[in-house]
């Protein structure tokens, strides 16, 4: 994802330049292709980056472990600064670190390819869900209850309230006492 802001570093601030987006980036070992479209404006120090990219991500799902596809939404708002002056050509930011900062190279190029990378691995789910209900794997036999049941037991209550809940009756007996 590079592109050539030679001329619009040259413009006053507030100049603007629009593209779509149809690139592919490697991510998680995959070529994942992203699509979308980036904003950029001219600032008295460098250009404002604006993008709104989607892609879609092999991911795993964290309760059954089935392999599903992950769709991403990001919004990238950052500002790149050059490396040289616009003006003088003179390196001018020699301090700047282009892992922390967003740099346009001394050929007055811009790659977002490491910087949609970044926002595609921040835009996925902490705990990745193939689907809302999903069932997971049963912590006794590993059966993917999505796919099959199984016959375990299991006992939904904490045993350190064992003896307090024996104490009373369940719910259940309650309310077909009533009956």
């Amino acid at each position: 994802m590079h592109f050539n802001v030679s001329q619009l570093v040259r413009e006053t601030s507030g100049s603007t330049r629009e593209h779509e987006v149809e690139d592919r980036v490697t991510f998680r070992g995959d070529l994942i292709e992203v699509t979308g479209s980036v904003r950029f404006v001219r600032t008295d120090k460098g250009v404002w980056v604006t993008a709104l990219l989607n892609t879609q991500v092999r991911s795993e799902c964290g309760r059954c472990l089935d392999p599903y596809v992950q769709y991403v939404d990001i919004k990238v708002d950052e500002e790149a600064i050059p490396r040289l002056d616009p003006v003088t050509g003179h390196r001018s930011l020699d301090n700047l670190d282009p892992e922390e900062n967003l740099v346009i190279d001394e050929d007055n190029i811009l790659d977002l390819t490491e910087t949609a990378r970044q926002y595609i691995s921040l835009g996925l789910p902490m705990s990745p869900l193939c689907r809302k209900d999903c069932a997971g794997i049963c912590a006794e036999c590993g059966v993917n209850q999505n796919h099959e049941s199984c016959t375990c037991v299991h006992d939904q209550r904490d045993s350190r309230w064992g003896p307090l809940l024996d104490a009373f009756p369940s719910i259940e007996t309650m309310n077909l006492s009533k009956n």
